[in-house]
């Protein structure tokens, strides 16, 4: 993922969820994380962030250490989540999208 494609996600008028995995090819506990799994997880558009190859959206993104992720709903960041266990990250990826889904409900929800 570049810094191009990153400001594309954050276009509050461009419906979305996605999860962006920073990490790089040298980490030992990066290796730790499936992202078969992660990637098998319904609803979520993952992208991965290589520190090494993107720094500036790491930076800008105030990741400090790796593995770290990042949710993006609607133009709106949460995170970084620094862990290198995959459950807690599809946990906390999970709840953060039921969060956007109950969000979206109430703006739908006549008045």
């Amino acid at each position: 993922m570049n810094q191009e494609e990153f400001e594309e996600l954050m276009k509050p008028d461009e419906p979305n969820f996605t999860a962006i995995y920073f990490g790089a090819t040298w980490c030992g506990p990066c290796r730790r994380i499936d992202t078969v799994a992660l990637d098998a997880m319904p609803g979520v558009n993952w992208l991965k962030c290589d520190v090494d190859q993107n720094s500036y959206t790491a930076g800008y993104c105030s990741v400090r250490s790796i593995p770290s992720f990042l949710v993006l709903a609607n133009g709106k960041a949460t995170g970084p989540l620094e862990e290198s266990n995959t459950e807690k990250v599809m946990e906390w990826v999970s709840e953060k999208r039921k969060e956007c889904i109950q969000r979206a409900s109430l703006k739908e929800t006549p008045k």
